[in-house]
């Protein structure tokens, strides 16, 4: 019996919806155990603040939200806020520390200008994907800025923080010879090949039959056929299917055979009896892009992010009994409102709407919502 994949499923934080999966137990992930109200430090656990709806975990930077995000005890104190240099930016004007409204500040270069997600001073010129940025704003449309967090130092350019890209499904929807990439983050991103070990690429699809790498479209092959990620069967070819797998070492989908019959909830007693190739609990879990959307999440599940066995790496599974009905932008206050299970907080918009797992703009409805990295994983949010 095939049980390698051992699925543990244990606390998580709101803000972050990733659950982490396991044989032994299935339990919800919308938990938190612990309510607050306001910013009281003393009514989280260690490693935990209190984010007004709910504790949730401690953050890198502290941000002018009227929270204590890093967890040091100060609110809005911008200790880890700035940086240096640049400054932060407000209303075209670079200032030490954005939490102190009496602070002027100096407006930016003729050559920048302020960026009113990121609140910097980035450079005027846009450039293409693959290209050093800072913010959304310096790259060239459909590209945004994403930083080593979303897509590995790996491929950043060389002392770059952060690089324009694209969400993909497959190399086939990345442009300039750029190859769709899975970092181990949730999400597929457009990157350099050369960055992750592959050299030129060709134009035949994922599933081809192939042994030259360089023919092939992801510049990749892998038991006699181009491989490549996917987000569903639409993107393979040749007999073969969007199932569980690895590629450049993360857990991933990835266009392969085998595979049975079972989709989500059905009874397996091993991997091959799932059509996405993930049995746990006798119970068969799927590849997702979003939540109760009749494909590929079935019946009430909602689509979530998940860590399989010990990895570190996030898919995105059909996992969960979805608890509300609000569907994309709906307005929220708790998880427990959305039919994905994740009430998000837009703070930049100063806004709580329900969001869900995307792969691509698509998964988003179009109009005001883009699939976009919030802050790691990808989310459907407001542009």
């Amino acid at each position: 019996m095939n049980r390698a994949l051992k699925i543990v499923l244990g606390m998580m934080v709101a803000s972050s919806a990733v659950a982490v999966l396991s044989c032994e137990a299935i339990v919800s992930d919308t938990v938190p155990g612990f309510k607050c109200v306001g910013a009281s430090a003393e009514a989280c656990p260690p490693g935990q603040y209190c984010k007004g709806v709910g504790c949730t975990a401690c953050e890198t930077k502290d941000i002018c939200d009227h929270y204590d995000n890093d967890c040091n005890g100060k609110i809005d104190d911008g200790d880890n806020l700035c940086g240096s240099p640049p400054a932060a930016c407000i209303d075209g004007k670079c200032v030490a520390n954005p939490c102190d409204f009496n602070d002027g500040g100096i407006s930016c270069s003729n050559t920048q200008h302020c960026d009113s997600v990121t609140h910097t001073c980035v450079n005027n010129q846009q450039v293409g994907i693959g290209n050093a940025c800072k913010a959304d704003s310096e790259c060239l449309s459909p590209f945004y800025c994403a930083d080593a967090s979303v897509l590995g130092a790996n491929v950043l350019p060389t002392n770059a923080t952060a690089m324009c890209t694209e969400d993909c499904c497959s190399s086939m929807d990345c442009q300039n010879n750029f190859v769709c990439y899975s970092p181990g983050s949730g999400g597929h991103y457009c990157v350099d090949p050369l960055k992750i070990g592959r050299g030129t690429v060709g134009n035949e699809a994922a599933g081809v039959t192939e042994s030259v790498a360089t023919r092939c479209r992801s510049g990749l092959t892998q038991n006699g056929r181009c491989m490549d990620v996917c987000c569903s069967n639409s993107n393979c070819t040749n007999g073969t299917q969007c199932g569980y797998g690895k590629l450049n070492n993360h857990d991933t989908w990835i266009c392969e055979t085998g595979g049975g019959s079972g989709g989500d909830g059905a009874f397996c007693t091993g991997n091959g009896d799932c059509s996405d190739q993930i049995c746990s609990n006798w119970n068969c879990y799927g590849n997702c892009c979003t939540s109760n959307a009749g494909t590929p999440c079935t019946g009430s599940y909602a689509c979530v992010y998940a860590k399989i066995n010990s990895s570190p790496d996030l898919v995105p599974l059909c996992l969960q009994p979805s608890q509300g009905g609000g569907g994309i932008g709906t307005p929220c206050t708790a998880n427990a409102n959305c039919t994905s299970n994740y009430c998000y907080d837009d703070i930049a918009k100063q806004q709580q709407y329900c969001s869900d797992v995307c792969c691509t703009d698509t998964d988003c409805g179009g109009g005001t919502f883009v699939c976009r990295p919030a802050p790691q994983v990808l989310r459907c949010v407001k542009k």
